[in-house]
């Protein structure tokens, strides 16, 4: 698995360590955001193109600020975003 060093897609000015998880899109960890989250493949693209919805960061954030782990996803037909929460991060 490769692990990237990258701008953190939640815009935080941090920097996040960035990790392919198959055909699911993304693993993120960022110190400056206090733990790991998840994008999706279509969400990484919304991410790279500077167009994450400004919702989806935020409540990714209060999930990880909560010991939670946040998932990102973005659907391809209906580009609909939706913020998945799970156990501790």
């Amino acid at each position: 698995m490769t692990t990237t060093s990258v701008d953190c897609p939640l815009q935080c000015g941090g920097q996040a360590q960035r990790s392919p998880i198959g055909w699911r899109g993304y693993a993120y960890r960022c110190p400056t955001c206090g733990g790991s989250f998840e994008l999706s493949d279509g969400a990484q693209a919304d991410a790279d193109r500077g167009q994450l919805h400004p919702q989806a960061i935020e409540r990714a954030r209060q999930a990880l600020a909560n010991g939670k782990h946040p998932r990102i996803e973005t659907g391809a037909d209906d580009k609909r975003t939706t913020v998945i929460v799970s156990g501790a991060s």
